[in-house]
């Protein structure tokens, strides 16, 4: 009778688990590099979006300083002009409902108290409020308005109740 090589045996069992090994760690190395790739293109979604969020609030920004430079500028014209609190008083709503009339990136309203509630659209769904409230200076260098109010209205879009099966890029 011959003899078989106990070795030869041996070597087929050694060589199925290494395999099993590297298999799972490449199963796993691959998993982690789908789901590191599907966190870093969310992110770069979220940033894209913020950015263009803050790109539009800091443009409805410039218009409302443009707006208060303005409006600003009217106050004196109405200061300069008057010569005491009364006559400044109606010669700053003159001047004012004049500039309401012809602005396109400025719609404000005017209370009781002439107060300026002013708004500036951000995007669809947020505007940007503010309130002015002019004053009659006692010295010429004191400030013409006072800023009583600065805030972000949102108002929540319509719930998408859609079922999106597949994103098109």
């Amino acid at each position: 009778m011959k003899k078989e090589n106990p070795l030869r045996e041996r070597s087929f069992s050694n060589f199925g688990f290494s395999t099993i090994l590297i298999s799972f760690t490449m199963i796993c190395i691959v998993t982690f590099l789908a789901l590191s790739l599907i966190t870093a293109n969310a992110d770069y979604k979220l940033s894209k979006k913020t950015a263009e969020k803050t790109k539009e609030y800091y443009a409805a920004q410039e218009s409302a300083y443009n707006g208060i430079a303005d409006i600003s500028e009217i106050l004196e014209t109405a200061y300069n002009e008057s010569q005491d609190r009364r006559s400044y008083e109606s010669k700053a709503v003159s001047l004012l409902q004049n500039y309401r009339n012809t602005t396109t990136f400025l719609q404000f309203d005017m209370d009781t108290a002439n107060a300026l509630c002013c708004t500036v659209p951000i995007s669809d769904t947020q505007i940007l409020t503010f309130t002015l409230q002019p004053c009659y200076p006692e010295k010429s260098s004191h400030d013409l308005y006072r800023l009583t109010d600065w805030h972000v209205i949102t108002n929540p879009p319509e719930p998408d109740t859609t079922l999106h099966l597949l994103e098109n890029n």
